[in-house]
């Protein structure tokens, strides 16, 4: 029996991996500015809506820039790792489900996204 072709491998691998893939990365379409405290461990103390994208989930969802986060998926910001929370916000994929609760000068208001597939 002869091995298989270098180049039939690869193609082998690539389509399994391709087969085998999780769920498209995604985006909510807005950014963040954030406040922390502590070196080694940093722990959030604000954080804002800085940014807004036109057309973008967070957009079609009401989100502005300037919105105080106050909660992600009823988890608290204030007072949380930073590290695992950003996480939370950068590692989504398409189709993905995020409840923001944010403050306004109108008062609180609950904000629901879904991740859209990125361009």
């Amino acid at each position: 029996m002869t091995p298989p072709k270098p180049r039939l491998l690869a193609a082998a691998l690539l389509l399994l991996a391709s087969a085998t893939a999780s769920a498209a990365p995604g985006r909510y379409g807005f950014g963040v500015e954030a406040e922390t405290s502590g070196l080694l461990r940093p722990v959030l103390e604000r954080v804002s809506i800085a940014s807004v994208q036109p057309g973008s989930p967070a957009a079609a969802a009401g989100l502005r820039a300037g919105d105080r986060v106050v909660d992600i998926d009823g988890q608290t910001v204030q007072g949380a790792a930073a590290r695992p929370m950003a996480a939370r916000l950068r590692d989504v994929q398409a189709g993905q489900r995020l409840r923001l609760g944010v403050m306004r000068t109108t008062g609180r208001v609950v904000v629901d996204l879904v991740a859209a597939p990125r361009p």
